[in-house]
């Protein structure tokens, strides 16, 4: 099996930035992404589950069984 070159010199004006969709990148490797769409998602799921608790709790108080 091959060893890996070390990449080269890289100046600072010429950084070469990864791309999460690039598929040279190894796994692991890719910059971090956004934090707001996991934020916003566990918002809305949180929102969903207090709903299901809050019909349920109305429906074991109102509905005559």
């Amino acid at each position: 099996m091959k060893e890996p070159q070390p990449p080269a010199a890289v100046g600072r004006h010429n950084v070469t930035k990864n791309r999460p969709d690039d598929a040279e990148v190894p796994a692991g490797d890719s910059p971090p992404r956004s934090v707001w769409p996991l934020v916003v998602g566990v918002a809305v799921w949180l929102a969903w589950i207090g709903f299901l608790l809050a019909m349920m709790v109305v429906r074991t108080k109102t509905t005559a069984v």
